[in-house]
């Protein structure tokens, strides 16, 4: 393993460990989402496990900024990190042409070997691991355009439009039921009534959950589910619950502060299995990262979003619930 994978697996076994996970820490809301993190210099928007890294540690030291730029791109532009300051390690993958004996980018690969196909047995994938600092440890650094974010009154309205268009443009029914679960073989999800929930939060953290699963079915992101092999049962549970996470984060929601307890005793089931194959870890994070971006475009969240930064306040909807729960 690299340094980043090495740093990341050591991070989320620690906090399996703890029985806290670190996509489930309270939300701050003036902390960057998910898919936000970026190079400011490149333009290069962070994903699938430098996504997950570079959010995890914003959570864990509080950064409200989400760019990050390595020490010699603040140097070049005369910005300064500041003294004491520790980076994030992240990874580069590329391709390696063993018989020009250079580096190539995904792009300028395909074309050789569109080219000439022979040419395919001399690439091969490498990867570097590069450090970056975010822009909360950079002097000098233009200081952070003043974002528009969904006001917290329009989060429930806009988590409503979101999950229903999804719903609505993949034709999965929603059947309320006593229980959360998504059927395979019928192509439904069931829950229960809003209502029940202690909050709609809960309800749509649960949703997501399931909307998470429903993106395996083979006519949409094929995972192969349906099978009885209890270790490949527990990943997908930690796919869908990252994955769900990964949604409300997206749309600007607050992440519940628990996670079902079902849920967590499956991630913990295999949780010690990380050190001998921390590449399942990092696999379930990119799976999870496909899932968000298929549920997001499915979903139409940026439409959705970019109309409810419109919406007058007195159009907000407020969830109230209608009874109360002893636990």
């Amino acid at each position: 393993m690299n340094k980043a994978r090495e740093q990341l697996a050591e991070m989320f076994l620690s906090c399996l460990q703890e029985e806290r996970l670190p996509w489930n820490q309270p939300w701050v809301q003036k902390l960057p989402g998910f898919e936000t993190h970026h190079n400011p210099i490149t333009g290069t928007r962070y994903r699938g496990v430098n996504a997950a890294m570079l959010w995890a540690m914003s959570l864990e030291h509080q950064y409200p900024d989400p760019r990050w730029c390595t020490f010699k791109q603040a140097k070049n532009k005369d910005w300064h990190i500041k003294k004491g300051e520790k980076g994030t390690p992240i990874e580069f993958w590329c391709v390696y042409d063993t018989k020009e004996r250079k580096k190539l980018t995904l792009r300028e690969a395909n074309e050789i070997v569109r080219q000439d196909p022979d040419r395919e047995e001399d690439m091969r994938p490498c990867s570097s691991v590069y450090v970056v600092f975010n822009g909360t440890q950079i002097e000098g650094i233009p200081e952070l355009p003043q974002t528009r974010h969904v006001a917290p009154e329009f989060t429930n309205a806009l988590l409503e439009g979101f999950v229903g268009t999804y719903l609505s443009n993949e034709g999965i029914a929603l059947i309320e039921s006593s229980n959360a679960a998504y059927n395979f073989a019928e192509d439904i999800i069931k829950m229960p009534p809003k209502r029940t929930f202690l909050s709609e939060l809960d309800y749509y953290d649960t949703l997501f959950h399931e909307c998470a699963h429903s993106t395996g079915a083979e006519k949409r992101l094929d995972r192969g589910l349906q099978t009885e092999d209890k270790e490949k049962y527990a990943i997908e549970e930690l796919r869908a619950e990252m994955a769900g996470a990964f949604l409300l984060s997206a749309a600007g929601a607050q992440v519940p502060e628990s996670i079902s307890a079902n849920n967590r005793a499956y991630v913990q089931s295999w949780a010690e299995n990380i050190k001998d194959a921390p590449n399942t870890l990092f696999q379930a994070i990119k799976d999870a990262s496909t899932i968000c971006d298929f549920v997001s475009a499915r979903g139409e969240l940026e439409r959705l979003k970019a109309e409810h930064e419109a919406v007058p306040a007195a159009t907000a909807q407020h969830y109230v619930p209608e009874i109360e729960i002893e636990l």
